[in-house]
Order: structure tokens, then sequence, then C-alpha cells
């Protein structure tokens, strides 16, 4: 009867050892960080334009100046006459 009750206790911390080892791994392994990394890389020598501006005439440049008088000679609506 002794020999049968080591037995089962044995049985039954090896299982619990083993549950809490697979959680523990599980755990560090979830809450790792990644090591990827990128080995390759390739320098680029290259713009990009993202505008063009126009050079000599100064009028087609667009200032608060500029747009307030656009405001003032655009034609009034109808609805803002008669407030």
């Amino acid at each position: 009867m002794r020999i049968r009750y080591a037995k089962t206790l044995f049985q039954t911390l090896l299982k619990t050892a083993a549950v809490f080892y697979l959680l523990l791994l599980s755990i560090t392994y979830v809450s790792s960080p990644t090591v990827a990394y990128i080995k390759e890389t390739k320098v680029v020598e290259s713009s990009i334009e993202i505008g063009v501006w126009e050079s000599g005439d100064d009028s087609e440049m667009v200032t608060e100046e500029n747009l307030e008088d656009e405001e003032e000679n655009m034609p009034k609506d109808e609805e803002d006459e008669e407030k």
C-alpha cells in the first residue's frame, strides 16, 4: 500500500512539474522580443520630385494678398447679397 501511494504521489508531482514547466516555457516564448532583422541593405541614390516652382513670374505665387484680392473680385452669390 505504501509503494502504491508513493507511485501515485510521484506521478502527480511529475505531471504538476511538467505543467508548470510548459507554462513557464510558453510565457517566456510569448513575452520574448523578436530577434528578426534585415541583413541585406541597398543604397539608392536618387531623388523624388514633389513639386515644381515656376521661376521669374511672381504673379503665379500664392500669397495672402493674392487670396484677398481674388476674394474681393469674385462674384457674390445671391444668398450673400440678401444678408
